[in-house]
């Protein structure tokens, strides 16, 4: 029974004479070389197993007699199958006397579990990389909210290196998820008997000294055999929000372009009807009545500064046909000083620099003036507690707008400069 024990064994099973020779070898460990039993006896490694003899497996031998205790290693183990991998446990066989009479071993194959867990290993590490790489941020917090592991995404977000994220809680970084928020988490994945993802659109995050900035973020619980965690995967969406918040301007200047066009419209065609109606007038009036037609004359002059207005406003709100000719730009200028001052309002100072003689250009003057007057406003709305607002002209040449715009196709001439300024 005891020779049935060693033979059929299904674990690998051999005995080595002190020499380093093998004693005895079971029907499992022969069929790693396909040898039969009197081949094994009397043999070193080198002769049994030529292809796999190491000076490790005689060092084995040697800790074990060293030590006189069972010691367990790890053995490979080349076939054509690729690398098997075993687990060896080595002891001494003493006599009644306790002196070493051989080495026992005692073997089994472990190829399975290594490669899973090198399997396993790849996992993680491929899991790891995803996480760092991810283009979200990534938080992983316990069920008590406490941050446990972070991207690099996440730290750039919120501005935090990555060990200080780790002092923080997700109650702290995004103050609108409470604890109740988690429990309800796990609550509802408990209900549908899985895990679930809330999403949440456009709520705060807090970062480094208290920067406040709109995030999107979902939420997951997850069950590990360390316990119940929170995966959190959230964007910084302050651009977006940004865009969409120009958009609207966008589109209610759009509106109110609309508005002021119509309004502009049917104004110049009153001041139409007020302009044709004094004209009338005053051809009928004699000499005599030079004091009524001095009023007239005033009141025409009104009405067509009126309508000149409305005209401006038209073509700021694109409901005038674009109408290019030759004019100068001082000429324009000037024209506006005249009306900006009440755009700009009584906090901001004005101040106009026009250089004389400068050649005239072919432009829209309606959409020039639209241009200026933008750049006023532009200039009124970053001066909210008052300052000083200054326009000039000038002459420069192909070299100065080159060196202003590298790169730049400029065709060779003399150009016209018109340079707002506030101070």
């Amino acid at each position: 029974m005891m020779d049935n024990f060693f033979e059929y064994n299904p674990e690998i099973m051999f005995i080595k004479n002190l020499d380093g020779s093998f004693h005895s070898a079971n029907k499992m460990c022969r069929q790693l070389t396909d040898m039969p039993v009197e081949d094994f006896r009397g043999r070193d490694r080198f002769d049994v197993f030529p292809d796999q003899a190491t000076s490790s497996l005689q060092e084995q031998d040697m800790q074990v007699l060293l030590n006189n205790e069972a010691m367990e290693f790890h053995n490979e183990w080349k076939s054509n199958g690729g690398i098997r991998h075993f687990k060896t446990m080595r002891f001494p066989m003493q006599d009644r006397q306790g002196e070493v009479l051989a080495i026992g071993g005692i073997a089994n194959d472990v190829t399975d579990q290594v490669n899973s867990r090198h399997a396993l290993l790849d996992q993680e590490q491929l899991l790891k990389t995803f996480i760092e790489s991810a283009p979200d941020a990534v938080l992983i917090c316990d069920i008590d909210g406490q941050i446990i592991l972070t991207n690099r995404q996440t730290a750039s977000v919120f501005n935090y290196g990555r060990e200080e994220m780790l002092k923080y809680s997700i109650f702290e970084l995004i103050p609108e998820i409470e604890p109740k928020t988690i429990a309800e988490l796990f609550e509802d994945a408990k209900k549908m008997g899985g895990e679930v993802f809330r999403v949440a659109m456009e709520i705060n995050g807090i970062g480094n000294e208290n920067h406040v900035f709109p995030i999107e973020y979902s939420l997951a619980p997850i069950t590990t055999k360390e316990g119940s965690l929170i995966v959190c995967l959230l964007r910084d969406v302050s651009e977006r929000a940004m865009m969409e918040t120009q958009i609207r301007q966008s589109q209610k200047m759009d509106a109110i372009g609309r508005l002021t066009g119509g309004m502009a419209h049917d104004f110049n065609n009153l001041l139409g009807i007020i302009i044709g109606n004094i004209d009338l007038t005053l051809n009928k009036i004699g000499a005599e009545e030079e004091r009524v037609k001095k009023r007239l004359t005033t009141a025409l002059r009104a009405a067509e500064r009126g309508a000149d207005l409305t005209k401006r406003m038209l073509a700021v709100a694109r409901r005038q046909p674009l109408q290019p000719k030759s004019i100068d730009i001082n000429g324009i200028v000037e024209e506006m000083a005249e009306i900006l001052p009440a755009t700009l309002g009584p906090d901001i100072e004005m101040s106009f620099d026009l250089v004389d003689d400068l050649p005239v250009i072919l432009v829209d003057a309606s959409s020039l003036e639209g241009v200026l007057l933008n750049l006023a406003i532009n200039a009124r709305d970053a001066m909210p507690d008052g300052g000083r607002f200054s326009m000039g002209t000038s002459i420069k040449s192909r070299e100065d707008i080159e060196n202003l715009i590298p790169n730049a196709r400029i065709k060779n001439g003399t150009f016209v400069c018109v340079t707002p300024a506030l101070e």
